[in-house]
């Protein structure tokens, strides 16, 4: 009967690592406390169902598994030879495959198959005298946390001789701005870390562990030596720190080489791929350039070169992308069509806006393109026939009776914002538009008062959005309802305004209104001290809406009429240099600021005037406000007429 061992383990390392305590002696802080896990040890079942295995079969190992083994057996020259021509980071990987090479890579008089591999690295700095040869390579190659063997490990603390992972560094490194004594500034090894963005964006931690053992020695040290081994330290650091910067700056330089490597392998197998795509009729798609989900596809950027059998593999996946591609490349393609031929229409629409009379209501180039005979023009085109403006033509030969059936139905859509207002008859026709007492408002503008047709200009109300009958329309202008509405006191005040003025609200328009250009006064603004108030008819009801007097009056005596005369100039001068492009020129029909009036007509027009609005050579546009051609001022008691 077999008898179990009392004897203890011995403890194993864990597979692919090496310990400090195998390496050699160093005077790091990591590796010396772990313990590997405790090997298990096979029962006699085990042994018995082993053995009867291994006279089963003697099957060979699949693939190249196995091909090495004969490698221990060869003549040491020709071994030697082969390490030579090696990395270290191969040395150290065959260190760890069988006990024979171990034994012959770990041996100290190997050190120069070490250093002969350590040769063939680009710039490489020399071992240092703290390390052996082994450990350096595991410190420089080996992606290991030396704390926790956390795999894919990049951040290395050259000073500490250490690599560790950011948990680790959390742990065993210490991130506050002071260190416990200032006696240990500039001996215990730090790391910097980027920790964000900005000016602090960096933050110095120092080895926890290394701290801790210099406190002890310190303590175990009369105060008198503390200066001899503060210096022996400091010194012993500047050694490893010098080194360390020579780390730093050769493994950046190969992180930039490794870099450039794979992007430059990740190249070529994207042409490679680019390439096959192309013999199989996908080239239309690569003509504008690599497309997008095909160079950040998983199965395009990896840092492999294409071969036959990668291609067979990946192929099916990529011909399902290029399949979106060239979808998206059609669409893209379409509405790339439709775009242009929406820019060649809205030069037409310049030109027939330029030969209609000034104030004519004309769509925006969102409504044109919605009526039947642009739209099929524009959409139903196939993208590859060019359109041109004799596609066009016939369209804007019947513009005007389209412009006529648009304007109705946007008529139509105004008379019913009206009827939802118990203040308007159900039997509202379009000659209720037209009434001085008709005035929607824009919920943009801070509810202004805006009147018929003016409402069918406003920039507010023709604007882009989303949900249009074709989606591909939204991004044009076109007039819409969202921002209209009809305010009741709006209603009640202008129609106060009229009956004042004699006016029958139900039968005035704004035009008659406008010609007639009352003048009136506020009765709740004059005072007998500072004088009376006195405007003229669209400063009266955006007065009224604003402040919500009513009480007005149109009994305006002659010499007060006078006055005002005399004063709407200056007014007007000071007025309209607020308002920004909402007058037009007569002769060109071009939008301009009052500012800029006179300095227009000279230079294009080569005619000096100093009133162009008195001369008739510039008038409002039709979306400018009510006020801006009007008067608003105080008529002072006693105030002499001039004339």
């Amino acid at each position: 009967m077999l008898r179990r061992s009392d004897r203890k383990p011995k403890a194993r390392t864990i597979e692919n690592t090496i310990t400090y305590a195998e390496l050699g002696d160093s005077e790091t802080d990591c590796g010396d406390d772990y313990k590997a896990p405790t090997k298990r040890r096979k029962t006699q079942k085990k042994r018995q169902a082993g053995a009867q295995k291994e006279h089963v079969t003697d099957k060979k190992p699949r693939g190249k598994r196995g091909s090495l083994k004969e490698l221990v057996n060869m003549p040491l020259d020709i071994l030697f030879e082969i390490f030579g021509s090696l990395n270290p980071v191969d040395i150290l990987h065959l260190a760890r495959t069988t006990k024979d090479l171990r034994a012959i890579l770990m041996n100290r008089s190997s050190q120069w198959i070490w250093k002969r591999a350590r040769a063939n690295m680009k710039d490489f700095p020399d071992c240092p005298s703290d390390l052996t040869e082994p450990q350096y390579a595991h410190l420089a190659f080996d992606p290991l946390c030396h704390y926790c063997y956390e795999t894919n490990t990049p951040t290395i603390v050259w000073t500490n001789r250490t690599r560790c992972c950011g948990k680790c560094l959390d742990t065993n490194f210490n991130g506050s701005m002071f260190m416990p004594r200032n006696e240990f500034r500039g001996i215990i090894p730090t790391v910097k870390l980027r920790t964000g963005s900005g000016r602090y964006r960096f933050r110095t931690k120092f080895c926890v562990r290394t701290w801790e053992r210099y406190e002890v020695e310190l303590k175990a040290l009369k105060t008198a030596e503390w200066g001899e081994w503060i210096a022996e330290k400091r010194a012993h650091y500047q050694t490893i720190a010098a080194h360390a910067e020579l780390c730093e700056r050769w493994n950046a330089d190969r992180i930039l080489d490794r870099t450039a490597e794979l992007r430059a392998i990740r190249l070529r197998r994207y042409n490679e791929i680019e390439r096959r795509l192309t013999e199989l009729g996908w080239g239309d798609d690569f003509k504008e350039g690599p497309p997008r989900d095909i160079i950040n596809h998983p199965l395009v950027k990896q840092p492999r070169d294409l071969t036959d059998r990668i291609w067979e593999k990946i192929m099916p996946d990529l011909l399902v992308v290029m399949e979106d591609i060239k979808t998206q490349r059609l669409e893209a393609e379409r509405m790339a069509a439709i775009h242009s031929r929406v820019r060649l229409l809205s030069s037409l629409r310049l030109e027939f806006v330029a030969s209609q009379p000034l104030h004519s209501i004309i769509p925006e180039i969102g409504d044109l393109i919605m009526m039947e005979d642009f739209r099929t023009i524009i959409i139903d085109t196939p993208p590859d026939e060019t359109v041109t403006t004799a596609h066009f033509s016939h369209a804007m030969k019947e513009l005007s009776p389209l412009i006529e059936e648009w304007r109705r139905t946007k008529d139509n859509e105004l008379l019913t914002i009206l009827k939802r207002d118990h203040y308007i008859d159900n039997d509202a026709t379009t000659s209720t538009l037209y009434l001085a007492s008709t005035l929607f408002t824009c919920r943009t503008c801070f509810h202004i008062p805006i009147s018929y047709p003016r409402v069918l200009v406003h920039s507010c109300f023709n604007d882009t959005y989303q949900g249009k009958q074709i989606p591909e329309f939204d991004q044009y202008p076109s007039w819409n309802t969202r921002y209209i509405s009809f305010h009741p006191m709006t209603y009640l005040s202008t129609k106060s305004i009229l009956e004042s003025c004699g006016f029958d609200p139900n039968k005035a328009t704004a035009q008659e209104i406008l010609d007639a250009n009352p003048l009136i006064e506020c009765l709740e603004c004059s005072h007998v001290d500072s004088g009376r108030l006195l405007m003229r008819y669209p400063n009266a009801v955006s007065h009224s809406i604003r402040l919500n007097h009513q009480k007005l009056s149109a009994n305006i005596s002659s010499d007060d009429s006078k006055r005002v005369i005399i004063k709407e100039k200056g007014f007007r001068r000071s007025l309209t240099t607020c308002h920004i492009a909402c007058w037009n020129c007569v002769l060109c029909k071009g939008q301009l600021q009052w500012l800029r009036a006179s300095h227009h007509l000279n230079s294009v027009h080569q005619i000096e005037d100093d009133d162009p609005i008195e001369s008739g050579y510039i008038v409002p546009s039709l979306d400018a406000p009510l006020s801006v051609a009007g008067y608003e001022g105080i008529i002072k008691p006693g105030e002499p007429v001039v004339i």
